[in-house]
């Protein structure tokens, strides 16, 4: 979906496309559809923002956006908060980029009363199994690319998560719990041979977090 007008306003778009996922939603009951239609709305939106702040200073390197959760699953409800990564490579670039790029892309979505949870991180940050914060991670591996640094989100799918994946399921940190013997196998995601389709990814990093697996094979 593209939104494209002489005349009309990102605003004005929004609500039209909008108003359109909601006929169609009315006229043919199918809400699979209409969450679908509504992530590619979001997508477009994102991508003609990010056009619009960094045509002037040509290609951004070593950094991008990306879509997590249920919005990475295109699985987007509405009033369902937007959870948008602005992920970067070297540490360093958050003062240049949240100035550049990140305060005035996010506030152009405030602005369209869209109810958007912004996430910054680097590579080395997303590596990480933040058991304070489990729910960054489960909502990670949802993930998928929206603009940007595309080289850098392969980086990040295919090397870094089935990274953390592979380390922490087989170095678990210690929790209260008594691990459960051969849990981890049977529940783990599988990661690294289904893309996107993380089986119990959610039960099997909070037990990781919670020290409930143990990780055997």
């Amino acid at each position: 979906m593209r939104l494209e007008s002489r005349t009309s306003t990102l605003q004005e778009l929004y609500a039209e496309e909008s108003a359109k996922i909601r006929g169609n939603f009315e006229d043919s009951g199918d809400g699979k559809a209409a969450i679908r239609n509504r992530s590619s709305l979001i997508d477009s939106v994102v991508i003609q923002l990010w056009n619009e702040v960094t045509v002037t200073g040509g290609p951004l390197e070593g950094f991008c956006i990306a879509a997590m959760g249920g919005y990475g699953r295109r699985a987007l409800f509405p009033y369902s908060d937007i959870d948008l990564l602005f992920l970067y490579e070297k540490e360093g670039q958050a003062e240049f980029l949240g100035r550049k790029v990140i305060a005035p892309l996010s506030q152009s979505l405030w602005d369209l009363h869209l109810r958007v949870s912004p996430t910054t991180r680097t590579l080395l940050e997303c590596s990480k199994l933040h058991r304070g914060n489990i729910e960054f991670n489960i909502s990670l591996l949802d993930n998928r690319f929206i603009c940007g640094d595309e080289g850098l989100f392969e980086k990040l799918r295919t090397r870094v998560l089935p990274g953390m994946v592979t380390r922490e399921s087989q170095n678990p940190g210690a929790g209260a719990h008594q691990p459960c013997p051969h849990a981890a196998r049977e529940i783990r995601p599988n990661y690294l041979s289904s893309g996107a389709e993380y089986q119990g990814r959610s039960r099997w990093l909070a037990g990781l977090s919670s020290g409930l697996l143990d990780g055997a094979d």
